[in-house]
């Protein structure tokens, strides 16, 4: 902004925000500004700030965005895209509208009716209000603690900053959650107060973060007081624009809630059309879903469990099977002849347990070995199978060799058939060992 344009404006008196009870006024035009040039007339096409001595459209401040409208004049039309309040010292605040002209011409000094878009203005007033609300309940969940630390209300959702050292339970949340739709059922009266900070205050008042106050103050009041300290339910010093009674927000819904920095947490939450949106979109979502299992809405929690369980399941299966087969087609096993006997070896190092007789067996049968003697060592434990040819099980014993190395590896022993036999231990770290000793037997029994 140039000096000039800076030099005009201190000039010209405070705006006179009539946006609180009014959605349409006319007015003149005091000031326009093109390309940072102060102009006399604009036509279709231009974009261009304007002033304004009364406005109703507020401006961006507190948290909230500023309102969206038109302008109508003779064979005039424009959009009014946004609000801007700059201070300019001396507690003299100018709202700056950005308009686009969408027919006609127009010249400063010109009368123009002000018309807000009121779906836009309801939305914002509804979350605005319910950040009150939300900063009441969470003083009354979490602690007196809480304080704003910061705030966003758009007419898509509110964003709520407050000082609380941990994040907030399921549970916490949903009491939050409770409480603020408990206020919106009541129908509570929304009010308003012009008065003395200190005034304020001493009412109960609570100040709102990045707020400065000057003479005198807006107070909003929600619902009836419980306290003896305070005027109403919610009390906060605030300028922006708000519901006339808490039915207007319809229902609050919680839709995050995060870590900002160390001790500050963050809400967002929706109200109004965007609740019913969101609740709506949940609703499809499970019903699309429902409609892809097969099932009605009311068995999709357990449909779902089920398929997870099966999901597992199937999972589980697959790795079983999957690192059977790896162990059988590639197994890296070792086969040595030994006095005529083929034996065979493998020392795996996290074959499950229960996978080595399987394995015994198909090397036995596939690999066509005499002996085959498989130890899997996992969780710091050893397993161990031995597996004969059932005709040479008539010679040397699966049981009798499995004794032979069991206490080597830690176990005690054994057990099992004369074909095949399993023992375990706690010294998996001597299972090449055990392969030596079982050779040597091998020899001694032939």
């Amino acid at each position: 902004m140039t000096k000039k344009i800076l030099k005009v404006l201190l000039k010209l008196p405070s705006s006179d925000f009539q946006g609180y009870d009014n959605n349409f006024l006319e007015t003149d035009i005091n000031l326009i500004i093109k390309n940072n040039e102060i102009v006399k007339n604009i036509s279709f096409g231009d974009k261009v700030d304007v002033v304004f001595n009364k406005t109703i459209f507020y401006a961006e401040s507190g948290g909230q965005i500023a309102d969206r409208g038109s302008l109508e004049g003779v064979e005039f039309k424009a959009n009014v895209l946004n609000t801007k309040k700059i201070n300019i010292g001396n507690n003299k605040n100018i709202f700056i509208s950005t308009i686009e002209v969408l027919s006609g011409n127009l010249q400063s000094g010109d009368i123009v009716k002000q018309l807000i878009e009121l779906d836009h203005r309801k939305q914002l007033c509804s979350h605005h209000s319910a950040t009150h609300l939300l900063h009441e309940a969470l003083r009354q969940k979490l602690g007196d603690h809480v304080a704003q630390k910061g705030s966003l209300v758009t007419q898509e959702k509110l964003r709520f900053d407050f000082s609380h050292p941990n994040p907030i339970s399921i549970q916490e949340i949903k009491d939050i959650e409770d409480e603020v739709n408990f206020r919106i059922f009541c129908n509570d009266d929304v009010t308003t107060k012009i008065m003395t900070p200190s005034d304020a205050i001493e009412r109960g008042a609570i100040a709102l973060f990045g707020e400065k106050y000057g003479e005198k103050v807006r107070v909003v009041s929600i619902g009836k007081s419980v306290d003896a300290n305070r005027d109403a339910w919610s009390v906060e010093l605030c300028g922006g624009t708000h519901v006339k009674r808490t039915s207007e927000i319809l229902s609050f819904k919680i839709i995050s809630e995060t870590g900002v920095s160390s001790g500050v947490r963050r809400i967002e939450a929706v109200t109004n059309v965007s609740a019913v949106k969101f609740y709506n979109d949940k609703i499809d979502k499970v019903t699309n879903i429902s409609n892809l299992l097969k099932t009605n809405n009311n068995q999709v929690e357990k449909k779902v469990e089920q398929l997870i369980e099966e999901n597992q399941k199937i999972n589980k299966e697959f790795k079983r099977l999957k690192k059977n087969q790896a162990t059988t087609e590639n197994n890296n096993s070792i086969k040595e002849t030994i006095k005529g006997i083929i034996f065979e070896y493998v020392i795996f190092d996290d074959l499950a347990i229960k996978e080595l007789k399987s394995n015994a067996e198909k090397l036995i049968k596939n690999n066509k070995s005499d002996i085959v003697c498989l130890i899997s060592k996992i969780d710091s434990k050893a397993s161990l199978v031995i597996a004969v040819e059932k005709k040479l099980a008539e010679k040397i014993s699966a049981v009798e060799m499995v004794k032979e190395v069991s206490t080597i590896l830690g176990g005690k022993g054994g057990g099992g058939r004369a074909d095949m036999a399993q023992s375990g231990g706690s010294s998996p770290e001597n299972s090449a060992l055990a392969i030596e000793i079982l050779k040597k037997y091998i020899v001694k029994k032939f």
